[in-house]
């Protein structure tokens, strides 16, 4: 991928997040250790970060959207 798709991808984890998190009821925190504020610093700095970190950060991403996945199905059953 090159960093313009990575950054668009990070991007778009960062809105669904948030869209998700809105739908919830769950607050974001608005720390260091938020995972969106991780993936917006890697996308602003994707063309010089390796893959590793990139992969890293895309995994923590899919991981959130699958927690917030499963409560909003939770939710809306």
């Amino acid at each position: 991928m090159s960093p313009f798709e990575i950054k668009r991808l990070l991007n778009r984890s960062v809105a669904m997040i948030r869209d998700m998190r809105e739908q919830t009821g769950i607050p974001g925190r608005h720390s260091a250790k938020d995972v969106v504020i991780d993936v917006q610093v890697t996308a602003a700095r994707a063309d010089s970060l390796c893959a590793a970190e990139i992969r890293d950060v895309l995994l923590d991403a899919a991981d959130i959207i699958r927690t917030l996945k499963i409560v909003l199905d939770g939710k809306n059953a």
